[in-house]
């Protein structure tokens, strides 16, 4: 199956490469999973990857049993910037207010933090990034389930026109798309405008 040579029988998938090399190992790094990625001829398989490990920086990944955070003084750190129902992972940017973790604050420390520790926060994205984080910290109180009720509220509230290439230019510059593109846009563009018509803006 592809660049796979396995039995037959007992065929292994690329999720299942993944996950054996993460419970093979206490740290790695990202080129390593590049070169496993070329290896195989796919893409990394992130959702998988932090079933076992988590990201503590740009470069690095660890085992989750070396986590340690203290949830209740973070999530009220997070609170100091989060004054809404969401905010952009990049806009929180400032970390020394934030308690001691191990490793040392950054958004992708903070981006798994929040997937995967929280009690308040919750992380909502249109996939995890190789080379940035983006997405948004939502409120799990908030009314916020899905990817795209994020994008309508986010458009809903930010004044611009709600026009296709003016709303991708938005969500990129803000922090919650890594690229200009959405294949969802045209449909989250006519729930915003809706949203927007009954908040009277």
């Amino acid at each position: 199956s592809g660049n796979i040579i396995s039995n037959k029988n007992h065929p292994i998938s690329t999720t299942e490469i993944f996950l054996e090399f993460c419970k093979s190992k206490d740290s790695f790094t990202l080129d390593e999973l590049k070169s496993l990625k070329l290896e195989l001829n796919t893409i990394i398989n992130f959702d998988v990857i932090y079933r076992i490990c988590f990201r503590v920086s740009k470069d690095e990944f660890v085992s989750k049993k070396f986590a340690s955070f203290n949830v209740e003084e973070t999530d009220n750190a997070i609170d100091g910037f989060c004054t809404g129902k969401y905010i952009a992972i990049g806009k929180v940017d400032q970390f020394s207010i934030f308690p001691d973790a191990v490793y040392k604050w950054n958004s992708y420390l903070l981006e798994q933090y929040v997937a995967m520790f929280s009690a308040k926060y919750k992380l909502l994205h249109a996939t995890y990034n190789e080379s940035s984080c983006v997405g948004a910290i939502v409120k799990r109180s908030s009314n916020i389930e899905t990817w795209d009720d994020l994008l309508i509220n986010i458009l809903a509230d930010s004044g611009i026109s709600l026009k296709k290439e003016e709303a991708l230019e938005y969500l990129y510059e803000e922090g919650y798309l890594a690229q200009k593109r959405y294949a969802g846009i045209e449909k989250v563009l006519v729930k915003a405008n809706e949203m927007r018509n009954q908040k009277g803006l």
